[in-house]
């Protein structure tokens, strides 16, 4: 029985004022696109997850196939959100990427967890500074 080659997962930062996309292990990310303006209009106005998705299917979709290169079909994806991320957003997303996408599997991670467990002891070379109590 032959085991397909898993690809690398694809990185999608979404911040307030830029998007970027790449995949893992990469050094830099591939696109680095600006915010649509109709992003902060639909959340200015509380939008629901429906007005969402019809707005970010076909954003998505040329982010990740023209501009980035690659098959969603094939891959994981990580999003990288902020913190003060709307439900029906993520929600909306979601939908997006699994349903209409299909994509292999989808991961929501808060976007300053990657970088506090990179800084954390256990992830590098060196030991624990031991703290002592009284």
């Amino acid at each position: 029985m032959a085991f397909k080659k898993q690809l690398p997962a694809v990185v999608i930062e979404v911040g307030s004022a830029f998007w970027r996309v790449g995949c893992a292990g990469e050094s830099e990310p591939r696109v680095t696109v600006p915010t649509p303006e109709i992003f902060h209009q639909l959340e200015s106005k509380h939008a629901t997850k429906h007005e969402w998705a019809s707005s970010l299917g076909p954003y998505v979709s040329s982010l990740l196939v023209r501009r980035a290169g690659c098959k969603p079909k094939e891959r994981s994806v990580l999003v990288l959100e902020p913190l003060y991320c709307l439900k029906n957003f993520r929600e909306a997303l979601g939908y997006v990427l699994l349903k209409q996408m299909q994509v292999v599997s989808l991961l929501f991670v808060p976007a300053p967890l990657p970088a506090l467990l990179c800084a954390t002891p256990a992830s590098t070379a060196a030991p624990p500074l031991p703290l002592g109590v009284g």
